[in-house]
């Protein structure tokens, strides 16, 4: 896909139609007619590239989460290894409430029995 092959209207009106605008608020920001964008989108250049700059934003959005998810996970490292000792023991609850929901989504069969580790804490 070639996006040198777009005007700069069609350039400026893909990443509104990615974010899920509609076509007559992209024609408004993009100061062009909605019936142009409504032709656009009959044609496989425009579209191809529509496609590609949505499965960008995806791919975009699911590396920021999985940072996201990173820096949660040392937060809840951190919250174990100091902190209060209530804090300490929610944030092991938490961690083992996800395990077990991971489990039981792909099938894990693992060493940890939630509930056996939940009474042993006494909760």
């Amino acid at each position: 896909m070639n996006l040198a092959s777009l005007t700069p209207a069609q350039m400026r009106c893909l990443p509104l139609l990615v974010i899920g605008l509609s076509a007559n608020k992209v024609a408004e920001k993009a100061n062009v007619s909605a019936t142009k964008i409504s032709q656009w989108k009959s044609d496989p250049i425009f579209m191809e590239a529509l496609e590609l700059s949505r499965r960008d934003a995806v791919s975009d959005a699911q590396k920021a989460f999985k940072g996201l998810s990173l820096k949660a996970i040392e937060i809840l490292s951190e919250t174990l290894d100091s902190g209060s000792e209530a804090n300490r023991l929610k944030a092991s609850i938490y961690i083992l409430d996800k395990i077990e929901l991971a489990e039981s989504a792909y099938s894990i069969k693992g060493d940890v029995n939630i509930n056996e580790v939940l009474s042993a804490l006494g909760v």
